[in-house]
């Protein structure tokens, strides 16, 4: 009987100074001026690092499994305010 392999990496986009977007999340940070380059970028990272890390936990799957979620707030005056985007990903596998 063996047990599943499982990692997890998050990242987040952040609002910034100036209408840029801040990328964080353990050794990730950049900022961009453009939100969907930011979302793009992280993306890329998020999967080409989990990807490293599962194959160091011992699993060859390479399935990502995503989540999403927007940070919305909501101001004083009813107005939505948007905080940030976080991304989860997971890969879960078999052991070599």
């Amino acid at each position: 009987v063996c047990s599943p392999v499982s990692v997890m990496r998050e990242g987040e986009i952040q609002p910034g100074e100036g209408g840029t977007f801040v990328v964080v999340g353990g050794e990730l940070s950049r900022v961009w001026e453009d939100f969907e380059e930011a979302c793009l970028w992280l993306e890329e990272e998020l999967a080409r690092r989990i990807r490293e890390d599962a194959l160091w936990a011992g699993t060859e799957e390479e399935a990502i499994h995503w989540e999403t979620e927007n940070r919305i707030s909501e101001t004083a005056e009813g107005t939505a305010l948007f905080l940030g985007r976080r991304y989860r990903a997971r890969i879960t596998g078999l052991p070599r």
